[in-house]
């Protein structure tokens, strides 16, 4: 019996043993990589201290700070605590935690997502930091992300400016949510006034603005049937226009032709239309674009609506076409000096007669 609880108790020690020495390498990794990421800031709190604070501080601090913050993103997911501690630390300079931001932006997870979403929904951030964070959950498109994005960009507390930068990001890809950017696209959800013609920021246009920009380039299949009202409700906006034109879908063609038709003072948009008819080979469009040719006073429109008639290539359009060229001279529209531009292969003249050409092919 005393013989047996020795080798019992001489087992447990080993085992103990074991476990330990296991773990050992586990611990001193953890510890290894906690010191470079507490080494990476202290150095970035350096880099802060001796730049001089003038106007475009931030942007030698960030250029100062890259490898820094590299070195903390590439140390991954496990660090988002650490990093998450500073930048709730009232202490902490908010130009650290500007930089801080950054590496979050960097690191691919949910976790990182999750602490940039928490600082954009604290009242007491500062606005650089709100701004950095921002900026940083907005270039990812990552469920998460998105759904952060939604959040803060419809959240009146924060800054315009930090709204509007978000938008700007979302407004270069698109996201999926087609149904939350035609919201956005018409002002709603942004604290805008209710008056419909009241004055509002550049920064709260840019928001609406990057909302359309979003639909036009969305994946979504349902963008197309969304733009289609929205152009349908706002014939006269350009930018809601050109992202239905990017579609190429032959659905659009009956208000392509309604922008076609609206008041000159529209006359982005109608570029716009013209283009994306040409594209369609929209022969519903030939009256309406020779209409364009005979009566209207903009060259630059006179310009689109022949270039489209090239390219769609109805042969009905050749007869005005001829008659337009063999006027230009005369046409008050195109003054010398658009000749001279001609001469050097630019300008609008050029375009009418090289449509002229296609047609006659």
């Amino acid at each position: 019996m005393r013989k047996s609880s020795i080798t019992f108790a001489a087992f447990v020690v080993l085992s103990l043993s074991a476990t330990l020495a296991a773990q050992a390498p586990r611990a001193t990794k953890e510890r290894g990589r906690e010191q470079p990421i507490m080494g990476a800031i202290e150095e970035i709190e350096q880099i802060v201290r001796t730049t001089p604070d003038k106007q475009d501080v931030l942007d030698r601090i960030h250029q100062k700070s890259r490898e820094a913050v590299k070195r903390i993103a590439r140390s991954g997911p496990a660090t988002v605590p650490e990093i998450e501690k500073a930048l709730f630390d009232p202490t902490k300079d908010v130009k650290i935690k500007a930089m801080l931001c950054e590496a979050l932006g960097e690191i691919s997870d949910d976790r990182a997502d999750e602490a940039l979403g928490r600082l954009l929904d604290d009242p007491s951030q500062h606005q650089i930091v709100w701004a950095f964070a921002g900026r940083a959950v907005a270039k990812k498109r990552t469920p998460k992300a998105v759904a952060i994005i939604k959040r803060a960009v419809t959240n009146t507390r924060l800054p315009v400016g930090v709204r509007s930068e978000m938008m700007m990001h979302v407004g270069v890809d698109g996201i999926d949510d087609v149904d939350w950017l035609a919201q956005v696209a018409e002002g709603t959800g942004l604290g805008l006034p209710k008056d419909k013609s009241a004055e509002i920021s550049q920064a709260e246009y840019t928001i609406i603005l990057n909302a359309q920009r979003a639909l036009g380039r969305s994946k979504n299949h349902r963008a197309v049937e969304i733009l289609i009202a929205l152009v349908d409700r706002h014939p006269t906006n350009g930018t809601l226009v050109e992202g239905l034109g990017k579609k190429k879908v032959r659905r659009a063609i009956p208000v392509l032709l309604k922008v076609l038709n609206s008041p000159p003072a529209a006359t982005l948009a109608r570029h716009d239309a013209a283009r994306a008819l040409a594209e369609l080979k929209a022969r519903e469009a030939v009256e309406p674009l020779l209409d364009i040719i005979k009566n209207e006073r903009d060259e630059s429109l006179v310009a689109a609506a022949a270039t489209a008639l090239g390219k769609i290539g109805d042969k009905r359009a050749l007869p005005e076409l001829e008659k337009l060229v063999a006027g230009l001279r005369g046409d008050p529209r195109f003054p010398q000096a658009y000749w001279e531009q001609a001469k050097e292969g630019h300008g609008y003249i050029p375009p009418i007669l090289k449509a002229l050409d296609e047609l006659k092919q």
